[in-house]
């Protein structure tokens, strides 16, 4: 006990003199001329949404200096993330240059808030800018700086307004080394740390993750004081599998490390690793999120703002399928949490817990003196690309929390905990609809634990104690039937239909749908090492586990029943279109749990494979981490290209809600960021969220592409199901695969410009849209109103070209052109 206590004064001393040390300012300089490569349409990895600059230039006076002018004026350029390390300076080097004695007028500008305006002379100068801390937030907590130049035109030249050579972000003042205001949580983690293990190891591990976390921090979506305490209390959540003491082994099977006295000591450190990497993963690879995302993230916001779980305001429309996660997100917002962060400081506790039921579960079908294997098993998860992108990495989806409540499920009926494994099915069902899987499994495992329990021989027990083997199926179903029965007919009367809306968009009954299916899946297993792993671990496992005994067979007939059917039904729903094969996430921590048990197996009947099997476990880890810059931000990787285009929209959604009242409708295919941000009614033309697309009979569906099921050939705004709707033609477009020559930008030329109450966007543009385009037509759309009181309606109805195919063209003007 006493060396528990002195090293718990020397981490707290430690802790404290890191606090008074401090590191270099954070910086970015960006050389106009001279910028990092550009991946794509003004991004490089560092900023973004770099626009309004000509193609750069050198001066003529041979001082070599490079600089480019700009060419609207609006010439911005965005650095995300950076608002966590606030007080920050912006330095800019520009002139004027006009050479005829005039001065050109420059206003700076930060996240869309005017600042500082001055005359731009014919001298390089270097203007220094303090960004205010309370400016509007930016949606990723970056700076968007923009340089408002006066335009003007020379007889040799196009427009320009002022030289730029520089721009310089960087932190007013140098940072401590360690965050002083988490020293608190380590100080509190390490008192009940000490309490409660007694040793000095754990405190030592602690305080150096803490430490390492500290030094290590770069501006992201966490801030620091967020990342400390996920790290904390995700390292505490896995220490309590630690076991105090090794357990008892007969000679014969006792591992190799009982004698090198490493069996505490390796889940220590394995879970203070796999903690540090959890949270310092999203710093190495980069935080995402899908436009998808937005889709609950409306929902949510509807329902704080009192309109209900709708995606439009009086439109009973079931466009989600994770009615727990976005009750969850409204939960955050009620209490003024932003979305986004919220939902990825969720994720990663998220991830945590899928560690945690990970191991537990280990410990569960492997032999107690190899339950070291089992923090193995998390270690080769954790460096899972997949994984990693739905967990940690965010996503902004429920995919990780469908995947925790699966395993949660399992481990309570691995205990025999019937009520609780009933009421956690019943919260996996309200996460996914596909949660359905998990009850005929469960509900198989308890008839035949009841029946092995009470197994009725005689005629006598027949008669008077037959029930007795139904109990645990009737526990598990209670829950089911308290809990999850209102639910589904609250929902089914809520939104007119037992599924949900997606539903009926996506799932066919093809056999290419089939076809589609299997090559998912086979995608799955070229671009995973752990399927091939889980299914090799497996096989082996059934021959090296042979003739041990029942009650081990039967928890793992529970699990691979499980990944079975998953497998399966992802198969006849065709896969998804989704990055990081979504749908097969659950079946991650099963597949690595299947192969370590067959590793294991091997081990405990072939001792000296003991080291091959090690090597093999750690070339399978490298082999995942080699693996993972492809998910981070290549041009290439789906994850960045999601990432660009909730962007994209989200600039777009948030010109519109700037720029037109809110009674205007807008139209798009892509229903995610760009209407969450616009705040406006909108209408989804795949059919996501629209229940007249959704239920239109379509003989091909299922023939197309995941994320382009249904053709849009016929929309109608609004619905009732207490009349019968209006019908009118509509286009399909979409986003065409084109890549646009210059960077992405909203033109100022639209500001204010409106046709009627209906705004329809075209995303069809290989150049930035809206940019100098004008309305090309205005009609008239009756429509009938998703409403309690249906009663027809008339809107005026404008759209713009920006570059639109013929056949979408013909398609505006004959739902223009529609008579009733």
């Amino acid at each position: 006990m006493k060396w528990t206590i002195a090293t718990l004064v020397v981490c707290i001393a430690l802790a404290w003199l890191t606090t008074q040390f401090t590191r270099p300012a954070w910086s970015l300089p960006v050389d106009l001329g001279d910028e990092a490569d550009f991946f794509y349409m003004g991004e490089t990895p560092t900023f973004q949404n770099f626009f309004g600059y000509h193609p750069p230039e050198q001066a003529q006076d041979g001082s070599g200096r490079n600089f480019r002018w700009t060419s609207s004026p609006l010439a911005a350029i965005t650095v995300p993330f950076i608002h966590h390390i606030q007080p920050i300076v912006i330095e800019t080097v520009l002139c004027g240059c006009r050479f005829d004695g005039q001065t050109t007028p420059v206003q700076f500008e930060v996240n869309n808030t005017p600042l500082v305006g001055f005359q731009a002379t014919d001298e390089w100068r270097r203007y220094h800018l303090l960004v205010p801390s309370d400016l509007p937030q930016h949606p990723e907590y970056g700076v968007m700086f923009v340089i408002n130049a006066e335009l003007w035109q020379t007889p040799a030249s196009p427009r320009i307004g002022v030289a730029v050579e520089s721009i310089t972000l960087r932190q007013a003042a140098r940072p401590p080394l360690t965050e002083p205001a988490t020293l608190a949580l380590l100080i509190a983690a390490l008192l009940g740390l000490a309490v409660w293990q007694r040793t000095p190891l754990p405190l030592l591990l602690l305080t150096g993750a803490w430490a390492a976390l500290g030094v290590l921090y770069q501006p992201h979506m966490l801030p620091r004081p967020h990342a400390t305490a996920l790290l904390l209390a995700g390292v505490l959540l896995l220490w309590t599998l630690v076991p105090p003491r090794p357990p008892a082994a007969p000679a014969a099977h006792r591992p190799p490390w009982r004698q090198l006295a490493l069996y505490r000591w390796f889940p220590l450190t394995a879970a203070t690793l796999i903690g540090a990497w959890l949270v310092l993963s999203v710093q190495v690879l980069g935080h995402w999120i899908i436009d998808d995302a937005f889709i609950s993230f409306r929902y949510a916001r509807n329902l704080v703002a009192g309109y209900g779980l709708v995606f439009n305001p009086g439109e009973y429309v079931e466009g989600y399928t994770n009615f727990l996660w976005t009750v969850l997100i409204a939960a955050g917002m009620a209490v003024q949490l932003e979305p986004i962060l919220f939902a990825n400081v969720v994720l990663v506790l998220i991830a945590f817990l899928i560690i945690w039921l990970t191991v537990a579960i280990g410990q569960l079908i492997l032999p107690s003196d190899y339950a070291p294997f089992a923090w193995l098993a998390a270690a080769v998860l954790v460096v899972n690309s997949p994984f990693l992108i739905y967990t940690a990495r965010s996503s902004g989806m429920e995919t990780g929390l469908y995947a925790m409540l699966i395993l949660a499920t399992l481990l309570a009926l691995l205990h025999q905990r019937w009520l609780l494994a009933g009421t956690l099915t019943t919260l996996t069902l309200m996460t996914r609809p596909d949660g359905i899987l998990l009850v005929g499994v469960a509900g198989m495992y308890a008839l035949w634990h009841g029946w092995q329990q009470h197994r009725p021989t005689p005629p006598l027990a027949v008669r008077l104690g037959w029930w007795r083997w139904l109990m645990p199926a009737l526990r598990y179903t209670a829950p089911l039937l308290l809990l999850y029965l209102p639910y589904f007919l609250w929902r089914w009367n809520y939104y007119g239909y037992p599924l949900p809306n997606t539903f009926y968009v996506k799932v066919g009954s093809s056999e290419a749908q089939l076809w589609r299916g299997v090559e998912y899946l086979r995608d799955f297993a070229l671009a995973t090492p752990l399927f091939s792993f889980g299914v090799l671990g497996a096989l082996v496992g059934l021959w090296a586990w042979r003739g041990t005994e029942p009650p081990r067979w039967a928890q793992l007939a529970l699990l691979g029943g499980l990944l079975t059917l998953i497998t399966a039904y992802v198969i006849a729903v065709g896969g998804d279109w989704m990055p990081g094969f979504r749908f097969l996430i659950a079946t991650l921590p099963l597949l690595v749990l299947f192969g370590m048990w067959g590793m294991v197996g091997l081990v405990r009947r072939i001792p000296h494979l003991l080291l091959p099997v090690l090597l093999g476990l750690a070339g399978l880890g490298v082999g995942q981490a080699m693996l993972l810059p492809n998910d981070t931000s290549y041009v290439s990787s789906p994850i960045w290209v999601q990432n660009y285009a909730v962007r994209r929209y989200r600039e777009v959604g948030r010109w519109i809600n700037m720029h037109t009242t809110p009674d205007t409708w807008i139209s798009t295919a892509v229903a995610g960021a760009m209407p969450y941000y616009a705040e406006r009614p909108t209408i989804d033309i795949l059919g996501l969220t629209d229940e007249h697309i959704a239920h239109l009979p379509v003989a091909d569906l299922g023939l197309a592409a995941p994320a382009t099921r249904r053709p849009t050939s016929t929309m109608r705004l609004g619905a009732s199901r207490r009349s019968s709707p209006t019908k009118a033609p509509t286009c399909s477009g979409g986003i065409r695969a084109s890549k646009p020559t210059t960077p992405f930008r909203i033109s100022p030329d639209l500001r204010g410009r409106r046709c009627g109450s209906m705004f329809v966007t075209m995303w069809c543009c290989p150049t930035p849209p809206l940019a100098g385009k004008r309305w090309r037509g205005s009609g008239v759309i009756r429509y009938t109103a998703r409403t309690r009181s249906p009663r027809p309606r008339s809107l005026p109805f404008c759209y713009t070209g920006c570059n639109t195919p013929r056949a979408v063209t013909a398609a505006i003007r004959r739902k223009i052109d529609y008579k009733e």
